[in-house]
């Protein structure tokens, strides 16, 4: 959802990074890894924390789960 990172990167200073719609988390985790490190965002060790919505099937896109990953 667009609003939610907007006011991520306003209220907390992230770098948000928006993906669409995956199948389950994992599928997420995945995309955002790649992404962070072609970019030179991140470099493995770094942590990456993930805001997200935990139930994919439901209308309601809501981010209702944070998630802190090690890349």
């Amino acid at each position: 959802n667009k609003i939610t990172v907007n006011q991520l990167y306003a209220s907390f200073g992230c770098v948000p990074l928006a993906v669409n719609d995956q199948k389950n988390i994992k599928d997420s985790l995945v995309l955002i890894k790649d992404y962070c490190l072609k970019k030179k965002v991140l470099k493995k060790g770094d942590k990456v924390v993930i805001v997200a919505c935990s139930n994919t099937d439901k209308k309601d896109k809501s981010a209702n789960m944070i998630l802190v990953e090690t890349i």
